[in-house]
């Protein structure tokens, strides 16, 4: 169950590491650490 729960976290931090693309006062969230943490699969 794990390893089913891990992989749960592409989709939610490939949007917000989309949205760290866009200007600092049009984010929602700010993340510096989304597109590091992204798995290489979904860049």
């Amino acid at each position: 169950m794990t390893k089913a729960a891990a992989k749960t976290s592409a989709d939610p931090i490939s949007i917000v590491a989309m949205e760290q693309s866009f200007p600092k006062d049009q984010r929602i969230v700010v993340d510096d650490l989304a597109l590091q943490i992204l798995p290489l699969s979904v860049r």
